[in-house]
């Protein structure tokens, strides 16, 4: 018995810490229950309250989803004691490995809520011994089709992996979905997420009844998820194909086509029936086609690398019948702007890879090609698929148009550039000037420079909120550089207002003349003078001494760096510089010891160094040595010493040793000049 209660509360405890741990919720009102016989759907109750649980009578295993009409619900599904098997929000997915009796806890939030409102529970079967494949579930919408008939058609142009979109099927009949990215997965559910059909497109689908349904996309059978742009389509095959097919009209997802993007192509207005076959083929001028070898399906993806014609050859048996084409344009070349360059982003933007997604494509560049965080002109954001377009937006600083990045719509610190290429050849200071505007929020604008064709970059300016258009000019130097971009980054805040800039300019406004500075020497000692000499512009300023003339006599006591700030003009300044060292040393350099007297001279020395050795007798050698102790130079002196040249050495300090034959030595250092 002891041992029974010891249990108990070890279990009690476990069941508490394992709620606190992983925020399960086990409710104890039963209410609601579901024997399920088959790898199907079906309803469990149609009026849970949240903190209530339904008991589910499961006779086989498999990959189950419960859902809740509500979004925001909490699920806990146990066994029939409470065991905690999985948990998490509606819809939850879990794995039944063996067949028995169940639970699922609804609980109005993670945080166990309760409360009296009534929604629907139910479940779906996708895998294991029921067969079929593993469901994935999302949870943010984005796009929707009205099927009104057996036909084909577009549902978005730009899904994200990780969305679904809205059907409104008002016929029934077997459809087929795609999308352009080959290696995509698809759900097919009912508007409650209850499970149809799972798996790689293309899926085949059986719309049993009119009403609402959801396509959900997802990156891979791993339900991941992108933000890449892929079209989603149906097609419908109610009945055997006859006579002549119509074929309708290729249509391709961009009519722009970039380096490495993949374009979808796929037909419109076709005949929907079985036993059509088809072939797609090229054609470099619209009248001498050939075919694309492995294109036989409605719908496929390929990159363009030249600007060519597409259709495709529908056949039902042995009548055919082509397409109209579609003709995809390779985005132009790009090139340098010259300067002076102004952009007033009032016409119509351009295709640079995307529609209209650059305001001139000889130009300009921009990253990402569509969603919110792409740059548009702010009257065209449809084109980028904007959510909203006409929300966040202002009028323009002057014209009709302005370059907006759709920040308020944007995912929190999502971020959108717009590049533009220049030619910046001249070793001179340039000025950019552009009006901006960003209300409020957290958004905010950066603008970057590269001047080695994007290699790398410099933040030349950071804008946040600016309430009315107001003019920003940068200046910066460009060193001699055909190949600069200036970036315009925008950051996003998801909040009320959008972030533009108008009537861009860029000029220069002044050349970089061509200082030079040079000293009579680099090496001097202590309390000596050398000349500093500047050329190349009209007026100079040398630091230290703020001296303000080409030519400075100096005087240094310790090593000195001399910088000559020069200008024509008094709008650009280059520099350049002059470094000194000093060392301590004097005129004449002796030794003296008991009757010889040694004298080095003169110190510093350009060419011929006498070296006088007195009041003894006998051969002596004569050494000199660098800083770093190497020998640079030995003479033999004859008796009263001689004149050592030294005009092949380098500038700078060295250690002189005078030998005797008595051993006897005398050393000290020399200034080469």
């Amino acid at each position: 018995m002891r041992m029974a209660n010891y249990f108990k509360i070890l279990c009690i405890l476990y069941i508490c810490l394992a709620g606190n741990a992983y925020s399960q919720c086990i409710n104890t009102s039963a209410y609601g229950q579901a024997t399920v016989t088959s790898c199907s759907s079906g309803t469990i109750t149609t009026c849970n309250w949240g903190g209530e649980y339904s008991e589910l009578n499961i006779q086989i295993t498999g990959n189950f989803t419960f859902n809740s009409s509500i979004a925001t619900d909490y699920f806990t599904l146990t066994d029939a004691s409470n065991n905690v098997i999985t948990f998490g929000n509606a819809p939850l997915t879990a794995s039944i490995t063996t067949p028995g009796l169940y639970r699922l806890h609804v609980s109005a939030s993670s945080a166990c809520g309760t409360n009296n409102v009534c929604r629907v529970t139910s479940y779906s079967c996708a895998g294991g011994s029921g067969g079929g494949n593993n469901p994935c579930i999302n949870t943010s919408a984005y796009g929707q089709a009205t099927v009104t008939s057996c036909s084909s058609g577009t549902i978005t142009t730009c899904n994200w992996g990780g969305e679904y979109s809205e059907l409104n099927f008002q016929t029934t009949g077997n459809f087929t979905f795609y999308s352009s990215i080959s290696s995509d997965y698809l759900t097919f559910t009912t508007a409650s997420n209850v499970v149809i059909a799972a798996g790689p497109q293309p899926l085949a689908v059986n719309i049993p009844s009119a009403g609402l349904y959801r396509l959900h996309v997802s990156a891979n059978s791993s339900c991941a998820t992108d933000n890449t742009c892929r079209v989603t389509s149906y097609g419908c095959i109610n009945t055997p194909c006859s006579g002549t097919p119509v074929a309708g009209n290729a249509v391709a997802s961009s009519t722009t086509s970039c380096a490495g993007q993949q374009i979808y192509f796929s037909l419109s207005g076709t005949t929907s029936a079985s036993g059509l076959s088809y072939q797609w083929q090229s054609s470099p001028n619209g009248s001498t086609w050939s075919n694309i070898p492995f294109q036989t399906a409605p719908g496929f993806s390929q990159s363009v690398t030249s600007s060519t014609y597409f259709r495709c050859i529908v056949a039902c048996g042995t009548y055919t019948a082509a397409s109209g084409s579609a003709y995809v344009v390779t985005s132009s070349p790009l090139s340098y702007a010259t300067v002076p360059y102004y952009e007033t982003f009032d016409n119509v933007w351009q295709n640079g890879c995307a529609t209209r997604n650059v305001p001139n494509n000889q130009h300009w560049t921009g990253n990402p090609l569509s969603g919110d965080n792409a740059w548009r002109r702010q009257d065209d954001g449809i084109s980028a698929s904007w959510n909203a377009p006409a929300s966040g937006i202002s009028s323009p600083a002057s014209g009709v148009g302005y370059a907006n990045f759709h920040s308020s719509m944007a995912g929190q610190h999502a971020k959108g550039e717009l590049d533009f290429m220049v030619n910046m050849t001249q070793n001179a200071k340039y000025a950019l000037s552009f009006y901006y505007l960003n209300p409020g929020g957290t958004d905010n604008l950066e603008v970057l420079l590269s001047t080695d064709a994007g290699t790398s970059f410099s933040i030349k300016g950071n804008y946040t909120t600016q309430a009315a258009w107001t003019k920003k000019t940068i200046y910066f130097n460009a060193v001699s550089s055909p190949s600069c971009i200036v970036r315009f980054r925008g950051y996003s805040d998801n909040g009320a207002d959008d972030l533009g800039i108008d009537s861009m300019s860029i000029r220069m406004v002044c050349v970089n003349p061509t200082v030079t500075a040079v000293s009579t020497t680099t090496s001097i000692c202590a309390g000596q003078t050398l000349t500093l000499t500047a050329s190349g512009a009209s007026s100079y300023t040398w630091t230290p001494g703020n001296i303000t003339s080409p030519v400075a006599v100096v005087s240094p006591t310790v090593n000195t760096h001399y910088v000559v700030t020069a200008t024509n003009d008094g709008l650009c300044f280059p520099t350049a510089a002059v470094s000194v060292s000093v060392t301590t040393c004097s005129g004449i350099e002796a030794y003296n010891t008991g009757q010889t007297e040694v004298s080095v001279f003169p110190n510093p020395v350009n060419d011929l160094l006498k070296v006088l050795v007195s009041g003894s007798h006998g051969i002596f050698t004569f050494e000199l040595h660098d800083i770093y102790g190497r020998l640079v130079l030995k003479e033999t002196l004859p008796e009263g010493g001689a004149v050592v040249p030294v005009q092949m050495l380098t500038p700078g300090v060295y250690i002189y040793k005078v030998i005797a034959s008595d051993k006897h030595a005398s050393t000290g250092r020399v200034l080469k000049q």
